[in-house]
């Protein structure tokens, strides 16, 4: 009976320590930073809710910052094809009306309506070219 009792510590020692609580896996998420296209995050906006990411799309202003789809959407101002910028502490004026690499972290304003907000840093980018040159600088 003891010799079962021994084995059973064992394994749940280990389990304890092979499987990180919750809190750990979360806290190690919310360090992740998720590339991801535009598609997918217009198809399916809530599974990145909350989440640091990185997403391509042309960066205009009609009426407040928005990275849409394509130029075209940029240019009907098809807000159902982009995403609402947040600059927030950074300047992105520079990166207006170009095909742009933004990361930040995608917020829910309001029940189905997101948004991408506490930008680190918006690179200029030509679709399908890795070269690409920061436009977005600190507010002074």
């Amino acid at each position: 009976m003891s010799s079962i009792r021994s084995v059973l510590v064992i394994f749940f020692f280990f389990a304890v320590i092979h499987f990180p609580s919750q809190n750990a896996a979360e806290s190690r998420n919310d360090s992740l930073t998720y590339y991801v296209s535009m598609v997918k995050i217009l198809v399916r906006p809530s599974e990145f809710e909350g989440k640091k990411i990185s997403v391509v799309g042309y960066l205009s202003r009609a009426h407040s910052p928005a990275l849409y789809l394509s130029k075209e959407h940029a240019l009907l101002n098809d807000i159902s094809s982009g995403i609402p910028v947040y600059p927030e502490d950074l300047s992105i004026s520079d990166c207006m009306d170009r095909f742009v690499r933004i990361t930040g972290k995608f917020i829910s304003d309001a029940p189905n309506e997101f948004a991408l907000a506490e930008i680190e840093h918006a690179f200029v980018t030509t679709r399908g070219d890795n070269i690409s040159t920061v436009c977005s600088r600190p507010i002074e």
